[in-house]
Formats: structure tokens, C-alpha cells, sequence
């Protein structure tokens, strides 16, 4: 324990910018994570630019921060509306376990794939991409994301598997696998066979699901569009046949939008959940945050004239996230 608090104490933080105007310590993040300068438990940064990163293998153990997605649809949560989007395939392999991803879009290519144990996956986004685990992913956490086909088809007996506050396109597992599915939006009719695992305080808007699980899943305080049928592990609490105008102010589903899930004032779903929290992706303890913006300071406003004689007047402004 001691070892592990002088190491976090020591921890670098490392620019990376596609950018070579920017002056960051690298141009990729692949070069950062190559670098024998890069340690474990050090932070990249990867910052906005107009040009996609390249996709990346991680073999350390690091923290991975951008500025969060989509961010023209949330003006004013930073500077720029620029975030940093990865293209292509990513892989976190041996060495990484444990490794924590935030604030990053890769929605650009195939996503990323997980072959280490206690990955942490929030406030990212992964609009038209996977999440996919290997056997070898135990205790992987996917926490306010939005978006991803997530699968664990191709791993057996995973452990400690926790899915929470996140719309999720579709999603995919073996019977075997232990599941924790809490507080998301899952879109897909085809994601619900199961057999193991808790699913509690989500909302399935697809029409009748078939969900054909065993004796130790369970479903409870869930809402359902249609009227689901099972051949077990139905609980109380889950409403079905509910409709999208009576939890939501947009008329109907689009995925393109973040708005499309804010719950309206009297919704449903609202204290409806397990001990009394709201339903869905803003509910329980760590509610879905717009844009995926980081849980750090962040500058988004900030004016600076030319040169001038005497002083200049400057406005900063930050915000503070949880």
C-alpha cells in the first residue's frame, strides 16, 4: 500500500498534441506510451485538435484524459468545440490492468478492446464502436459513456463486470459471465439474453424483448416499452409498456443527441429506481455528465487581446467538474 501511494505521489503529466505548433511533449499517443520517460501511473492529456488521433496499444499502466465529445451540442462546457477523437482499433494489453480512460471519443473506429483486469472506461464515447472484454477483463468498469456496442461474447467466467449510467447502443455476453448493469439506456432488442448478473434501474425501449435468463439473474426496478417475456428472473418494481413522451421531453429517441435522454420533470422513471432514485442515465450515484467532460478544472472561456501598451485586461473562465 505504501509502494502504491509513492508511486501516485511521483506521477507525471504528459501533453500529447497532433498539433506540432502546441509545443506537447508528443505527437501521438502511442509515443507517449513508448516513451521510457512514461511511467506507470502517469497522466496523459490528450488535447483537442482538429485531426484525429491514431489508434493505440497500451502496454502501461496510465490515465488516458481528453476534453470530452460532441461539444458543440454543449457550448461553453470548454474553449474549443474540438475534442479528441481516435480513429481505428485500440487494445489495452499486459501491462495496463488497471489503467483509467476519460473524456475520450472513439467513435471513429472499431473502439477498444480490453485483455486486462480493473480497466476504467468513463465519460468517453463510443458512438458507432465497440467495447469488446476477453476472458482476461475481469472487474472492467464502463461508468457514464455514451454509446457502444458493448461485447463479451468471445470471454467466459468474467467477474465483477459493472455497466453503469450509460446509454449503450447494444449489448452482447455469454451465460457465464457476471454482469452488473445499472442506470443505462439500452437501445438494442438483441442484447437481452442472459443468464447471470443484476439489471436494475435501466431502461429497455425496445418493443416486447425476449429475455431468456436463469435462475440467478435478476431484473428489477427497470422500465420496459414493450412487455418483456422470460422464462425466469423477472423481480417486482419494473414497469412495462411505458412509452418515450412519458420520461422524456424529446418526442422520440436520437441517438445523435444528448437532450434525447433528459428526463422531464414528472417522468416515470423519477424516484422510481432501487432505494428511490431516478431510472436511467441520470440516476444512482454517478450520473451520466453531458459531453463527458472530465472530472477536473477546465479553462472554456477565455479573452485576450493583441499587444497593446500598458496592461492588458484578460478574462478567464473556469469551471469546476465533478
Amino acid at each position: 500500500m505504501l509502494s502504491a501511494v509513492v508511486l501516485n505521489a511521483h506521477a507525471t503529466i504528459w501533453r500529447v498534441n497532433n498539433n506540432s505548433s502546441m509545443g506537447a511533449n508528443y505527437a501521438s499517443i502511442n509515443d507517449a506510451i513508448n516513451s521510457p520517460a512514461v511511467n506507470n501511473f502517469d497522466t496523459l492529456h490528450i488535447e483537442p485538435s482538429g485531426t484525429n488521433y491514431s489508434a493505440f496499444t497500451l502496454t502501461k499502466r496510465l490515465v488516458l484524459i481528453g476534453v470530452g465529445y460532441l461539444l458543440q451540442q454543449n457550448p461553453g462546457y470548454q474553449a474549443t468545440a474540438q475534442w479528441a477523437r481516435i480513429s481505428g482499433t485500440s487494445y489495452c494489453n499486459s501491462g495496463s490492468a488497471g489503467s483509467v480512460f476519460q473524456g475520450l471519443d472513439f467513435s471513429l473506429g472499431s473502439g477498444l478492446y480490453i485483455n486486462v483486469p480493473n480497466v476504467v472506461v468513463t465519460r468517453c464515447c463510443f458512438q458507432s464502436s465497440t467495447l469488446s472484454l476477453s476472458s482476461d477483463a475481469n472487474g472492467t468498469m464502463y461508468i457514464a459513456n455514451w454509446g457502444g456496442s458493448i461485447s463479451l461474447t468471445s470471454a467466459t467466467n468474467l467477474q465483477g463486470i459493472s455497466l453503469r449510467n450509460s446509454f449503450l447502443w447494444s449489448f452482447s455476453t455469454s451465460s457465464s459471465n457476471t454482469v452488473l448493469m445499472e442506470n443505462c439506456y439500452l437501445f438494442s432488442t438483441s442484447a437481452y439474453s442472459t443468464s447471470t448478473g443484476v439489471y436494475k434501474n435501466n431502461i429497455f425501449p425496445a418493443g416486447s424483448p425476449s429475455i431468456t435468463s436463469g435462475s440467478s439473474a435478476i431484473f428489477s426496478n427497470n422500465i420496459f416499452y414493450g412487455s418483456p417475456f422470460s422464462s425466469g428472473g423477472i423481480q417486482g418494481s419494473n414497469l412495462i409498456n411505458i412509452t418515450h413522451a412519458q420520461l422524456f421531453n424529446s418526442s422520440s429517441f436520437d441517438y445523435n443527441s444528448q437532450a434525447t435522454l433528459t428526463p422531464l420533470s414528472n417522468a416515470l422513471s423519477n424516484g422510481a429506481g432501487e432505494n428511490g432514485v431516478d431510472i436511467g442515465i441520470f440516476g444512482g450515484a454517478t450520473p451520466y455528465q453531458l459531453s463527458g467532460i472530465p472530472a477536473i478544472p477546465s479553462i472554456y472561456l477565455l479573452n485576450a487581446p493583441g499587444a497593446t501598451s500598458g496592461s492588458l485586461p484578460v478574462t478567464i473562465g473556469i469551471r469546476s467538474n465533478d
